[in-house]
């Protein structure tokens, strides 16, 4: 029996599966975190496709391979999520890794439609008072359904830290904090989607 979440982990280890548990029984699950939580009410004939995290959230489980996703460049992101920023993040191991978040900007609405071109004069001005990298960025017509007005999903990253170290994430945070703070004087309108 394998358990998994069936679309997404099936989509990038199928090529395993075929070659080594084609005969298994596929049995979905909501997520590849359940998958594993459930190998705990299951017989020793059963395994999960999952995260190897899910072996230290999980006691009584053991990884038994690693890199069986058919892209060996195929890493799908994972993200830890709270109701709020101040809930505690569980340890990682030690490495360097870049801050990023992710930010929508877009200038504030016109009391009349804009000159083609100004809005996004706008948003040049308020890409470069953020003074971050920015390493995307994606526009979106604006929900107000005004002409030549549009909303810019940013991702941008800091330099690098130490990912363990508790300090990195609270500096990145008020790094990000001030950058919003400056569009904000500048009439921007901002938030703050995703930090990681």
């Amino acid at each position: 029996i394998l358990q998994t979440q069936q679309t997404q982990a099936l989509g990038q280890c199928r090529d395993f599966i075929s070659q080594n548990l084609a005969a298994a029984e596929l049995v979905k699950t909501s997520s590849t975190a359940a998958a594993a939580q459930a190998l705990l009410q299951r017989g020793s004939d059963s395994a999960a496709i999952c995260s190897s995290i899910c072996a230290t959230l999980f006691d009584g489980l053991d990884i038994l391979r690693h890199g069986i996703q058919n892209e060996a460049s195929n890493f799908t992101r994972f993200f830890v999520i709270a109701h709020t920023r101040q809930a505690s993040i569980p340890p990682v191991l030690s490495q360097k890794c870049e801050m990023k978040a992710l930010l929508r900007i877009s200038a504030p609405s016109p009391s009349a439609p804009p000159i083609s071109g100004s809005c996004s004069y706008d948003i040049m001005k308020f890409l470069k008072t953020l003074d971050l990298f920015a390493t995307r960025i994606d526009r979106r017509p604006s929900a107000n359904a005004l002409p030549f007005h549009s909303t810019y999903f940013v991702e941008v990253h800091g330099h690098s830290r130490e990912c363990a170290v508790a300090s990195s994430l609270d500096e990145w945070t008020d790094d990000v904090e001030k950058a919003i703070s400056r569009v904000e004087k500048l009439g921007g309108s901002i938030k703050l989607v995703g930090l990681w």
